[in-house]
């Protein structure tokens, strides 16, 4: 009777123990079934060969892989299926990552492990008394697909992290436990799978690189435009350096370059010179923008009678004492009283310029009065000069333009009399009294 009592209470023990299993061997009694400490399996309590293809690999973005990079994320996959004809709809496993230094005896992680999914532990080595660490169930896990005959599958994901560089290779251990939830391990199945060896990918060393761009601006541009270039350099380091060249002549520094002085063929580049420690490739040189630099052809006026015609372009804009005149647009325009005329014109390829001035005098103009409506003094002047007006002309709009058609001075007289100063180089200017319509015209002498 004794013998029997014992019997019952040994055989419910180990039922206990099993049991408890389904939360973890390596949680539970610090059990590596994975072979990375050596042996491995689930030989004590569970059958072993009832899957088929059960392996352990290395995923990047889905696909396996055989080498890693440090410090990039992966994802550890176990997979096997019930090849036997017992039904086993529910699974546990475990796996880890050592480095190869060690495995199959003394091992040591490898790696750091994410997020684990849901009924998935990370069983560290420090509360299991082992050298490694061991993902693991922490309860039973319904199978992936199928709901438990021959050709069930069982597969969990887990993310990980490669080591840091000079770790060197890492091998992979894995092992899938599939029961039939009975509550003990009577018909369970198990299996191994082949341990992966997954080597360190060597990098090799940062290559500078730089690439210019017109990020103001335009090519084809016109002669005396702006145009602004900026720099992108790839593994530049913290401080990198920029030459820009023109021609091969050194034409500025920093990642941006602005220039109003290009012409026609000219080639611009850039140099980057990387502080990054071990970079190849540095100084490196950019791809050269050779430029087309348009430059117009300055206009010129003909004149007859009281008509002004630029030379042939695109468009015209004339003005009158440095002043654009409304409308004025076609390439010719008849002027109705005395002042410094200008064109400026844009070509076929956008670009403009300006004529040199046409001075119209008074002769041949009807609306310029007599004489006596405008009196200046002295004349010779220094460039102090008294303008008295008849009463019809106050609040008249005066301007002086020198013998090169520029404009010294301009303003109103809002008296008969006026005292006024203009700047200029000794010479001919003409004084140019305007209002409504009507035209005055003087000539002067400054000394």
């Amino acid at each position: 009777m004794k013998k029997r009592i014992l019997l019952f209470v040994f055989i419910a023990a180990v039922s206990v123990i099993l049991y408890g299993y389904r939360s973890g061997a390596a949680a539970n009694a610090g059990i590596d079934g994975t072979g990375a400490s050596g042996g491995g399996g689930c030989g004590s309590c569970h059958n072993s060969g009832s899957t088929d293809g059960v392996k352990v690999e290395l995923d990047s973005a889905g696909i396996a892989v055989t080498s890693y990079h440090p410090g990039t994320a992966y994802t550890v996959k176990i997979s096997g299926t019930n090849g036997s004809t017992s039904t086993l709809p529910k699974f546990g496993f475990q796996v880890t990552v050592v480095k190869a230094s060690g495995a199959g005896s003394n091992p040591a992680d490898a790696g750091t492990w994410g997020t684990m999914p849901g009924s998935v532990q990370l069983t560290t080595a420090a509360s299991s008394g082992l050298t490694e660490s061991i993902v693991e169930q922490r309860a039973a896990i319904t199978a992936t697909s199928g709901t438990g005959a021959n050709g069930t599958t069982y597969a969990e994901s887990i993310p990980w992290t490669a080591p840091a560089a000079g770790t060197g290779s890492v091998v992979i251990y894995g092992v899938v436990n599939e029961v039939n939830g009975n509550g003990s391990s009577s018909g369970d199945k198990y299996q191994k799978a082949t341990a992966v060896t997954i080597i360190e990918a060597v990098s090799s060393a940062p290559t500078a690189s730089v690439s210019i761009a017109i990020t103001n601006g335009t090519n084809p541009t016109c002669s005396g435009f702006g145009v602004s270039f900026t720099a992108t350099g790839v593994n530049g380091g913290t401080a990198p350096t920029y030459q820009w060249m023109v021609n091969g002549t050194n034409a500025g520094t920093g990642s941006t370059f602005t220039t109003s002085s290009l012409t026609n063929g000219q080639s611009v580049t850039c140099i980057m010179t990387s502080n990054l420690s071990g970079v190849q490739g540095s100084p490196a040189t950019a791809s050269a923008i050779s430029m087309t630099v348009n430059t117009p052809t300055v206009p010129t006026i003909s004149q007859s009678g009281t008509v002004l015609t630029s030379s042939l372009a695109s468009s015209y804009q004339w003005s009158m004492n440095g002043n654009s005149l409304t409308g004025a647009t076609a390439q010719s325009y008849t002027y109705t009283q005395a002042g410094s005329y200008t064109v400026q014109i844009t070509d076929a390829n956008g670009c403009t310029a300006n004529s040199a001035a046409m001075v119209i005098s008074a002769t041949g103009i009807a609306t310029v009065t007599e004489q006596d409506e405008l009196a200046i003094y002295p004349n010779p002047s220094t460039g102090n000069i008294q303008l008295n007006l008849s009463l019809d002309m106050v609040g008249a709009e005066v301007n002086i333009i020198n013998c090169n058609g520029q404009l010294v001075y301009s303003g109103k007289a809002l008296f008969d009399s006026n005292e006024l100063r203009f700047e200029g180089a000794a010479g001919i200017y003409l004084v140019h009294i305007n209002k409504d319509g009507k035209s005055l015209v003087k000539k002067i002498v400054k000394l």
